[in-house]
């Protein structure tokens, strides 16, 4: 394997938001997940924390060095949750607020409106990490 090497990577299904940009914990937002993935989110309830990943499909180049919350200094991009990143994936944590079939209606979400997501996966807990 080497830097050459790619992937395919599907989404299971979308944001609708309002999100515009900046702090976002109390952004409410639906997760709209495809029917094939239905089985996938049978255990996931209300009151639930998320992590979920996403694709930065607005992101316009791939840099390295970024400044830190888009006006600090210029730090690795791997040390910031920049969008112009080689994969362009990023993550959040979100906290379910209901469920409605394929929808999970969810606060916390820094995501725009139409990002694909690629995965869910739970917090652990403190136990568990």
């Amino acid at each position: 394997m080497d830097a050459n090497t790619t992937f395919t990577i599907k989404p299971i299904g979308w944001v609708e938001s309002s999100y515009e940009g900046g702090p976002a914990a109390d952004v409410k937002a639906t997760i709209e997940l495809f029917p094939a993935y239905a089985e996938g989110a049978v255990d996931i309830k209300a009151g639930d924390r998320l992590m979920v990943l996403f694709y930065f499909d607005r992101a316009s180049e791939e840099l390295l060095t970024v400044p830190l919350m888009g006006n600090g200094p210029l730090v690795g991009v791997f040390s910031s949750h920049a969008p112009m990143r080689p994969n362009s994936i990023g993550v959040t944590e979100v906290q379910v607020q209901a469920v409605d079939g394929l929808r999970l209606l969810v606060r916390g979400a820094d995501m725009f409106d139409g990002t694909p997501v690629l995965d869910l996966k739970p917090v652990p807990t403190r136990t568990e990490r």
